[in-house]
């Protein structure tokens, strides 16, 4: 009787350590299945958070504030994904597409002009970071501070390097 009950506490420990085994798996087949939707949520809040910025630098300036475009948001975000696993940095893709062809590609295609502003440095994505980097460059600022009216800023980070693509639209 006693073997059997220790049998039978061998048993439970493992079918106790089977079950943790099978929940540590499934959380983490959903922890690897969120992470694309984790970088999303953080990729929306660095570009919320440069469009306030920028938006009250226009503001202050005179000008009409920009609204955030989802194609103009794609099209930059699918850029500086491309720039950081690729490892170039270009205005032109690595495909060879041109700005205005990736936006286009994108959805945007009712335009009367457009823009666009790539930055990247080592470290976390920071919106005032990068905001200050293109303030403190004429052409940049210029793109900034336009006659646009809509933007979108892609950001996407990849072994440590940050890289940054404003498309901007109107």
């Amino acid at each position: 009787m006693m073997v059997g009950s220790m049998s039978t506490k061998k048993t439970f420990c493992k079918s106790k350590m089977l079950k943790a085994l099978i929940l540590s798996l499934f959380l983490a087949s959903v922890v690897v299945q969120l992470i694309p939707l984790l970088q999303v949520s953080a990729q929306t809040s660095v570009e919320n958070d440069f469009i306030a910025i920028l938006n009250a630098e226009r503001i202050k300036l005179g000008k009409n504030p920009l609204t955030i475009n989802s194609y103009l948001s794609t099209a930059a975000y699918l850029h500086s994904q491309d720039m950081a696993e690729k490892g170039y940095f270009s205005h032109t893709s690595s495909d060879g597409t041109t700005f205005v062809q990736r936006v286009i590609n994108a959805g945007y295609t009712n335009y009367y002009s457009l823009g666009e502003n790539l930055a990247y440095h080592y470290g976390a994505a920071d919106a005032a970071r990068v905001y200050d980097m293109w303030k403190n460059s004429a052409g940049h600022y210029a793109n900034m501070i336009g006659d646009f009216n809509e933007a979108g800023l892609g950001v996407y980070s990849a072994k440590g390097y940050t890289y940054y693509t404003q498309d901007l639209g109107k």
